[in-house]
């Protein structure tokens, strides 16, 4: 075979390409593997380990910042400043409830770790029984009722949002019944009036059972003047306007356009406050004409709460018209309630989620506010629902 000039140039174009196709598929080598003692001295970073813990206990008093509890034999001061409460039913002294707490208890001793959250339990051990207290009417304001029992005790209780009917309306001396949960105050053996900081009151009344009238859904009555409709024609005379004040002697209300507020006695016809009684809440009052010619100040009349109805369940869907409202100096907070004493000496809580805050004061012990409460949701909680605040001036 002659080699040619060509068959040299083909040989030298093929010995280039493979030296090309060799320097593409050099790869970087891997690293060896490691050494067992090289291995000892890679480090992993190490997730740190959360501790949450959780303990019963027995809920003792309560007055906004500070929580009594019981646990086992002894007694706890938790401060609630910043943890959460979390009690739909709300909180009653003898209760058992859940406290959760970030980081490992030592033992049951809740100041060993940081408390995040007191919470019911769903179902305790030694659930709470429904009680019955009966007195005679001592005093009644818009926020608390004192109660003479046959055992000697005076018992002032907290009112704020609870049911109340009266049948044969309101008078000094007259019976009260008080259904309730939790412990009554202990007597202070002074003769002194007990006041009761942390029940749950379901309703009261001066029949037992209670039988609160079935209201059908209504509109609140409009304007603020007399109404002249079916209760006219029957010699009654119907007239709303806003609380002002309330005791056991009576009540005064306020009338647009009227510069003095009207009083009216309580003790001669039903009286029925759905969702409590707060000052600035509507009320309307039917006069019922007495069997004698008297002047109406000496009428007896019927003193019933107006209420928005949000449903046809007229039981759990009563809703307090936006001018209800309660006044007092803050007493404590949490990281999601405000507990309010009020010039009666009522403690109320109320749960600021979801709160309008007007006021110019820090939510904290010691401001003077203004609290307008919503009941639609209050189902028998004593732990109240706040819709917004405001300073007491406004």
């Amino acid at each position: 075979m002659i080699i040619t000039r060509k068959h040299i140039l083909y040989l030298l174009s093929l010995l280039a390409a493979g030296s090309l196709l060799s320097s593409c598929s050099l790869l970087p080598k891997p690293s060896p593997a490691p050494e067992a003692a090289d291995m000892a001295s890679v480090t992993q970073p190490v997730k740190e380990r959360v501790y949450m813990d959780e303990c019963l206990a027995t809920a003792l008093n309560f007055d906004g910042q500070n929580l009594r509890v019981l646990i086992g034999q002894t007694s706890y001061i938790l401060d609630m400043r910043t943890v959460s409460l979390d009690f739909p039913e709300g909180l009653a002294a003898g209760q058992e409830i859940s406290l959760i707490f970030n980081g490992k208890l030592e033992g049951s001793d809740p100041l060993s770790a940081t408390l995040l959250k007191a919470a019911e339990v769903i179902h305790p051990k030694n659930g709470l029984k429904e009680q019955v207290f009966s007195g005679t009417l001592d005093e009644m304001t818009e926020s608390t009722l004192t109660l003479a029992g046959s055992d000697g005790r005076h018992i002032r209780f907290t009112t704020a949002g609870v049911p109340q009917y009266y049948a044969s309306g309101i008078r000094p001396g007259m019976t009260v019944y008080v259904h309730y949960f939790g412990q009554l105050p202990d007597d202070p053996g002074d003769g002194s009036v007990a006041v009761s900081r942390l029940l749950r009151i379901l309703h009261i009344s001066d029949t037992e059972p209670y039988t609160p009238p079935v209201i059908a859904p209504t509109s609140t009555p409009s304007p603020l003047t007399p109404q002249h409709d079916r209760e006219a024609s029957q010699g009654h005379s119907a007239r709303s306007g806003t609380l002002v004040a309330i005791s056991g002697q009576g009540a005064s209300f306020r009338v647009d356009g009227q510069d003095e507020p009207l009083s009216v006695s309580l003790s001669g016809g039903a009286v029925f406050f759905p969702t409590g009684t707060f000052l600035g809440q509507t009320v309307r009052v039917t006069s019922l004409p007495s069997p004698q010619e008297t002047s109406s100040s000496q009428e007896a009349s019927s003193l019933q709460a107006a209420v928005s109805l949000t449903g046809e369940d007229v039981q759990t869907h009563w809703a307090v018209p936006s001018g209800a409202y309660l006044s007092g100096i803050v007493t404590g907070t949490s990281a999601n309630t405000l507990t309010l004493i009020d010039e009666n000496g009522a403690y109320v809580t109320f749960n600021t989620n979801g709160m309008q805050d007007l006021s110019s004061q820090p939510l904290s012990e010691g401001s003077s506010l203004r609290i307008y409460p919503d009941l639609s949701h209050r189902a028998g909680s004593n732990f109240l629902t706040a819709s917004r605040a405001e300073d007491t001036w406004q």
